[in-house]
């Protein structure tokens, strides 16, 4: 997501020197911290430049006009460099992959799968493969908790309860960390259904099984 922290806010570089600008530049070179207005000393050098009359509503549409080019360029700059590489996509996606599995193994250490509602029964109507990513960490927060409180009420299973809880909350994190573009890989492989729903703990471990599994890597 582009950052807009500096939407609004007039760029202040001139207020250091060269090396301090080329120093902000090492630090931040997407620049898009520096503020997406034009300052004055920056419009003045600029229409130095333009035979530009002195009237104010020209000169006022001209800086509107500019600060709109200004900020879409910055935006563009902000975007490309929080575009993750290929190589950290692969990362992200082979850890999702580690904490999928990691999950299935704990799910299927259960002598039976437990019939545990995880939302509103209402659910979601034609949930798409996009509501993997809205939905599913809440749903597997909700496993989680329901894992520990049945862990609360039975010694014999508490140890694989709890680990089944560890595993749901472990995938949860990695995939409400996933950046966007990991998230589209993994999207681009899943059947576009209208049958995501994930309102218990049998069709969330479907949707996890069958539907993301291996495919979230595949190159």
């Amino acid at each position: 997501m582009v950052r807009l922290d500096s939407s609004g806010k007039f760029d202040d570089r001139e207020k250091g020197g060269n090396s301090d600008r080329k120093k902000d530049r090492r630090v931040n070179p997407d620049r898009g911290q520096q503020g997406f207005l034009l300052s004055d000393l920056q419009f003045d050098s600029l229409t130095n430049l333009l035979d530009l009359s002195e009237s104010p509503p020209r000169r006022m549409q001209l800086r509107a006009d500019l600060d709109c080019i200004r900020e879409f360029v910055l935006k563009s700059y902000l975007r490309d460099a929080q575009t993750p590489t290929r190589a950290e996509v692969n990362k992200a996606l082979a850890e999702t992959e580690r904490q999928l599995r990691v999950f299935l193994d704990r799910i299927a250490d259960l002598s039976s799968l437990p019939v545990w509602p995880l939302a509103d029964p209402a659910g979601i109507e034609g949930p798409l493969p996009f509501h993997v990513f809205l939905t599913l960490p809440w749903r597997l927060r909700s496993c989680a908790e329901r894992a520990r409180s049945e862990a609360r009420m039975n010694n014999d299973r508490a140890g694989l309860l709890i680990t089944v809880a560890d595993a749901a909350d472990g995938l949860a994190d990695i995939l409400m960390a996933l950046d966007f573009a990991s998230q589209d890989d993994v999207l681009k492989h899943l059947p576009w259904t209208a049958d995501y729903h994930l309102d218990s703990l049998d069709e969330a471990v479907r949707i996890v099984q069958k539907d993301l599994g291996l495919r979230s890597t595949t190159p």
